[in-house]
């Protein structure tokens, strides 16, 4: 899941690739090498188009609002989930939320954007929304033309 937007891992896959480029034997596969080059290129392309578009959505003052919950609390949110999923067997593995939730938490520190990081392991949604109404009030994000 992180992968995706997960600059410092790109960085570390290119910087291992650029590793193994300089082995002395690499460039005696010349298919294999061709693979590895062109995956480098590929995420310094990706690198550089996830950075921009961060640039721009900052440029419109853009928000992340990341809505968490304690790793307890996801068994409370499973019981609910349950009683309208058409896919119940998706929950058996609460475990897999948990370490989700680790990860896109990392990308969301990581942003330039603006964001709020709220916990709502107690399912009080109109505490959350307010919360959230009141900090984009404070910051400029809601206006009106």
């Amino acid at each position: 899941m992180g992968g995706h937007f997960d600059f410092d891992e790109k960085s570390k896959m290119i910087k291992e690739l650029e590793i193994l480029m300089e082995e002395p034997d690499f460039w005696s596969d010349v298919k294999k090498a061709n693979e590895v080059n062109n995956k480098i290129s590929a995420l310094k392309k990706e690198i550089i188009l996830l950075k921009s578009l961060e640039e721009r959505l900052n440029n419109l003052n853009f928000r992340l609002i990341f809505c968490t919950r304690s790793p307890e609390s996801f068994q409370v949110a499973k019981s609910e989930r349950l009683k309208v999923s058409g896919n119940p067997s998706q929950y058996d593995d609460i475990s897999l939320f948990v370490e989700e939730q680790k990860l896109l938490f990392d990308i969301v520190e990581k942003s330039k954007l603006q964001k709020l990081i709220i916990d709502i392991s107690d399912n009080d949604i109109n505490k959350a929304c307010e919360e959230i109404a009141d900090w984009m009030e404070a910051t400029g994000g809601l206006w009106a033309i």
